[in-house]
C-alpha cells in the first residue's frame, strides 16, 4: 500500500468514527433539551419547573399566600351584598313613595354611636348615627351641614317588634340599603335589614314583614303599613321619647305628638312638636292629621278643607 492510499484509509476510519458518535450522541442531547424536568436562565444558573398540568396548576394556586389588604366598602348586589350584609331581592318594597330614595347600595353595614332618637309623623323612627372613622364616607356634605355630620337611619313601622329601638349612647352595628334621600339630599340607611346594639344579639327585619303601599305618602304612611298578615303594623308610637346628646350630655326633650298620622293630637303635644319642626303660623290651629306642606313646613290641618293653602298644598 502507497502512502498516499494509507492515509485516505485514515480519514474514512475517522469519518466512520465520528458518525457513529453523533449518531449515538445527538439523540440523548435533543431529549435532554424537551425534558421538562429543568430549564436554565438568563445567568446560566438551572431552577426546577412543574409540569404544565391542570392538577399541577390547582396545586401552585393553592400554596400562594393569601392576600391581606385593607379592607374597603364595595358596592353590593341584593343577592351577595358581602360577608354579613344580605339584602332582599327588591330593596324598597313596603316603602311609600320610593321614587324619593335613590339606592346607592342595596345592603351596607354601619356602626357608630347613637346622637339623636325621634318619632316622625310618617311612623319611622329617626335615628342619628355618629359614625365610627371606618363608615365616615357613608355620609355626605348634606348630612354634614344638616345632621351635624351623622348618618340618618329610619325605622319602618313594619319594624316595629322587629327591631328595638335604640337609645342615645348606645353603640349600634347596622345593615341596610344605603340611599340617597333626594328630598333632603343626605344620605340614609332606609330600609334597615338588622340591628346589633351595644354588642348584644341582632334584630333583622325587612318586607318579609309587610311595609306601606308605594302610592302613600307621609300623612297616610304609618296608617297604610299592613304585617305580613294583614294586620297594621306595630310600629314605633310612644315606643321611647325624643332625646338628643349635647356637649354637657344627654338630656330628653319633649316627646312629639302621641298620635300617628291620620289623627288628631293635644294642644300640648302639638307645641312640643313644633319645637323639632319647622310648623306654619296656624298650626296649632289645626283639627286634622300632621302633614307635611311643599315647603318643608308641618300643618296640622291634614284631611280638611285648603289644608297647606298657603304653603304649596301637601307635599307629595
Amino acid at each position: 500500500m502507497s502512502r498516499a492510499e494509507g492515509i485516505r484509509g485514515s480519514e474514512r476510519g475517522a469519518t466512520a468514527l465520528i458518525a457513529l458518535f453523533v449518531g449515538m450522541v445527538l439523540p440523548v442531547l435533543v431529549a435532554g433539551c424537551g425534558s421538562e424536568g429543568e430549564t436554565t436562565s438568563a445567568g446560566g444558573s438551572r431552577r426546577t419547573v412543574e409540569a404544565t398540568t391542570p392538577n399541577a396548576n390547582r396545586n401552585a394556586v393553592a400554596q400562594r399566600p393569601a392576600h391581606h389588604g385593607h379592607q374597603t366598602i364595595h358596592h353590593t348586589s341584593s343577592n351577595s351584598g358581602g360577608r354579613g350584609c344580605q339584602a332582599p331581592n327588591h330593596v324598597l318594597a313596603g316603602v311609600y313613595h320610593p321614587e324619593r330614595l335613590q339606592v346607592l347600595a342595596p345592603c351596607r353595614i354601619a356602626v357608630g354611636g347613637v346622637v339623636q332618637v325621634r318619632h316622625e309623623p310618617d311612623g319611622d323612627l329617626h335615628i342619628d348615627v355618629a359614625l365610627d372613622a371606618a363608615y365616615s364616607s357613608l355620609i355626605d356634605e348634606v348630612n354634614r351641614s344638616e345632621q351635624h355630620g351623622a348618618l340618618v337611619v329610619e325605622f319602618m313601622p313594619r319594624d316595629g317588634g322587629h327591631l328595638p329601638a335604640p337609645a342615645v349612647g348606645d353603640h349600634i352595628r347596622l345593615t341596610g340599603a344605603w340611599v340617597d334621600d333626594t328630598d333632603h339630599g343626605w344620605n340614609e340607611l332606609h330600609p334597615v335589614w338588622s340591628v346589633q346594639s351595644n354588642g348584644g344579639g341582632v334584630s333583622r327585619s325587612g318586607p318579609q314583614y309587610g311595609g306601606s303601599p308605594a302610592s302613600d305618602r307621609s300623612y297616610d304612611a304609618a296608617a297604610g303599613c299592613r304585617d305580613q298578615n294583614g294586620a297594621s303594623c306595630q310600629g314605633y308610637e310612644g315606643s321611647s321619647s325624643e332625646t338628643y346628646s349635647t356637649g354637657g350630655g344627654v338630656r330628653p326633650s319633649h316627646e312629639p305628638p302621641s298620635s300617628s298620622p291620620g289623627s288628631s293630637s293635644s294642644a300640648g303635644n302639638s307645641a312640643s312638636f313644633c319645637t323639632t319642626h319647622q310648623c306654619i303660623p296656624s298650626f296649632s290651629e289645626g283639627t286634622g292629621t300632621i302633614v307635611q306642606c311643599a315647603d318643608g313646613q308641618w300643618s296640622h290641618s291634614g284631611g280638611r278643607p285648603g289644608v297647606c293653602s298657603r304653603h304649596g298644598g301637601p307635599k307629595e
